[in-house]
């Protein structure tokens, strides 16, 4: 004890470990084991500690030092609660053995610092959820309909944690992922209409594909391009990469006269398509006249 009270902790652990043999089945094992517990949350060792509390409880059911038991078991699974970003099971196992107190002693004058303690760690799990709502929103349509992802995310969130501190930007990531999904089911329908009337046009006019004409355009500048584009930021802070390819009709002095349709993560199709007027061609040739040709180009996005 007296090493406990000088705060040397490692040396009172140590001591408190070798005279509770002695002790055990005595009316002075059970302050040992507390001292024991004590010890160890000393020394920050929230796990041991945890594992000597419960130890008290299952041993000492109506012992002098059981409230204080049950809570320091939730209090160790607290302080070992890690950031939002990490894995959450300390947070949920902290939460369930506060509840249980709660359930237990009702009436105990710990309950308000329970409480408080309960609502910190139920707003750290719902600013995880949130987290994940803003990720799934910002990664948009990249392998797959990302937005209705958000929108699940975040009604778990506001059903699970109601009063939570992030309700509001919650419900402003559902809102806007609504408008998203409807946003882009219109463009869908306008792009499949362009589409259908450039391929009138095209065939109005005469346009070829690459494959289609004696000698197809060859792309002069490519490595230009490519080295001007801008890797978007979206992208770079969720790791991503991809190839795009973009369809550019060639005109017959080797122009891009337009840009078509852009295949690969959407993430990456802004950049593509303002770079896209910038490629320069040699003429596409038919029976020796420089002819409108659809050319597609490639591009790789890689993290370096």
């Amino acid at each position: 004890k007296p090493y406990f009270e000088k705060n040397d902790f490692m040396r009172a652990s140590t001591l408190f470990d070798e005279i509770s043999r002695y002790f055990r089945g005595t009316e002075r094992s059970e302050t040992i084991l507390n001292y024991l517990a004590k010890s160890y949350m000393g020394q920050k060792d929230y796990f041991t500690a945890s594992e000597y509390y419960k130890t008290y409880v299952k041993t000492y059911p109506k012992g002098q030092y059981l409230i204080e038991s049950r809570f320091m078991i939730g209090y160790c699974y607290y302080l070992e609660s890690p950031d939002a970003r990490l894995d959450q099971t300390a947070t949920h196992d902290a939460i369930n053995s506060f509840q249980e107190f709660l359930d237990i002693h009702p009436d105990s004058e710990r309950v308000p610092e329970v409480n408080k303690l309960l609502e910190e760690l139920k707003s750290k799990l719902a600013y995880k959820e949130l987290l994940s709502a803003r990720l799934y929103y910002n990664l948009g349509n990249y392998l797959g309909n990302n937005y209705l992802s958000a929108i699940v995310v975040a009604q778990n969130a506001l059903k699970n944690y109601p009063t939570s501190e992030h309700r509001e930007e919650l419900s402003y990531i559902i809102l806007q992922s609504k408008y998203q999904q409807a946003f882009q089911s219109v463009e869908e329908k306008k792009i499949e209409e362009k589409i259908e009337k450039k391929e009138k046009v095209v065939e109005e006019k005469t346009v070829f594909q690459s494959f289609e004409v004696e000698k197809a355009p060859e792309c002069v500048n490519l490595s230009q391009v490519r080295s001007s584009m801008q890797y978007p930021e979206i992208a770079r802070e969720a790791g991503m990469e991809g190839r795009v390819t973009v369809k550019v009709l060639v005109g017959p002095d080797g122009n891009v006269i337009k840009v078509g349709s852009v295949s690969g993560p959407d993430v990456f199709h802004d950049e593509v398509r303002s770079k896209a007027n910038d490629l320069q061609f040699t003429p596409g040739l038919q029976n020796g006249k420089p002819v409108k040709v659809w050319v597609t180009v490639p591009f790789n996005f890689k993290l370096k």
